[in-house]
């Protein structure tokens, strides 16, 4: 079934009598009651007709598209020869210079892992990007980014629920995935748990340690790579406060929220 949203160039706002929507291309005006406020805020989050169940709100979305104001929502697997666009979008909206992995490294991984590199498309426009690979006993959600105009949406919570049904088919328990200090609600809101993750320089394990002792923190796993030190810490909620203390204390390569979620408990649609 065919999902859609609104087009890139239709915006609406409530009024205190309507909702008015405009074509900022055509600079067309189009009011709508009230009383479809809960609807119009559905198809600007994708909508499926066939799912549309009252008589009104089927009629309205069918004059939406004689009006072309409804583009196609759709989620692709992308192909080793559309890796390109969706490295340059992930350029643009995620990684803005500062890379944490090669783009032949995720080349590499998406030629080995297909089903866990997708891309979300506003008809044939790429709008959202999640990618992720096997890693030791669990499934790295390594990216993941929505085009800024199409936030807050529930766009990235649909990428998120494509990879997690994809990463079903593999056999490893947990999805894990590092988060930006932003993205802390978006993770908690779609049931992944949080923990704390630190890397610091090897010869600066013990000292770190030391520390973490003396702050009561309680270490859930210690990994080593290329003489750097990776440190998950138990955290019972997406502590900030806790996170930017330890920041100050260690002075570490990096410091973030590492979210888990276990595939297991996971419901296939």
């Amino acid at each position: 079934m065919i999902r859609y949203t609104f087009s890139k160039h239709i915006k609406f706002r409530q009024e205190k009598d309507c909702i008015l929507i405009c074509n900022c291309k055509l600079l067309h005006d189009f009011k709508v009651g009230l009383e479809f406020g809960n609807f119009i805020e559905r198809i600007n989050r994708g909508v499926i007709l066939e799912e549309i169940r009252y008589e009104k709100e089927r009629l309205l979305f069918k004059d939406f598209q004689t009006m072309k104001m409804l583009s196609e929502l759709s989620i692709k697997q992308i192909k080793p020869d559309d890796f390109k666009q969706a490295d340059i979008f992930m350029e643009k909206y995620l990684y803005l210079g500062s890379r944490p992995r090669t783009y032949q490294f995720l080349l590499k991984k998406l030629k080995e892992n297909p089903s866990l590199f997708s891309g979300l498309y506003l008809d044939n426009e790429i709008i959202g990007v999640i990618q992720g690979f096997p890693r030791k006993d669990y499934i790295l959600l390594s990216e993941i980014a929505i085009d800024e105009k199409f936030r807050n949406r529930g766009f990235g919570s649909m990428l998120l629920k494509e990879f997690e049904k994809k990463a079903l088919e593999y056999n490893y328990l947990y999805i894990k995935t590092g988060a930006e200090d932003t993205a802390i609600i978006f993770y908690s809101a779609n049931g992944y748990l949080p923990s704390l993750f630190i890397q610091v320089k090897e010869k600066d394990e013990k000292q770190t340690l030391k520390i973490l002792e003396k702050e009561k923190c309680e270490i859930k796993e210690i990994s080593h790579l290329n003489r750097i030190t990776g440190i998950e810490i138990a955290s019972q909620n997406c502590n900030l406060s806790k996170l930017k203390n330890l920041r100050k204390l260690l002075s570490p390569l990096s410091a973030q929220f590492l979210f888990t979620k276990q595939l297991k408990n996971l419901t296939r649609r």
